[in-house]
């Protein structure tokens, strides 16, 4: 969708590739997501929805992937402080 900001981040490993959309809406405001697919065949593995999701967290504002493990920044995430 319109600033979701897919492709602000992606992470490479073998055959699986990691992208961020900090901007996504999923369930509020820029809450942001990250996606896993197949390198290959380009089908998406599986969607990262953010887990403790709050308007303008930015997740996805960094990956990484290492394997089968995805690790997701969310930058202006509250939890214990504003951002």
């Amino acid at each position: 969708a319109v600033s979701d900001q897919f492709g602000v981040s992606v992470g490479i490993s073998g055959n699986m590739v990691v992208v961020g959309a900090y901007g996504d809406n999923t369930t509020v405001t820029d809450s942001g997501s990250a996606y896993v697919f197949n390198a290959t065949t380009g089908a998406l593995i599986r969607t990262i929805n953010n887990p403790a999701p709050a308007a303008s967290d930015e997740f996805g504002i960094s990956v990484a992937i290492s394997g089968n493990t995805v690790v997701v920044g969310a930058a202006k995430d509250d939890a214990g402080a504003t951002n």
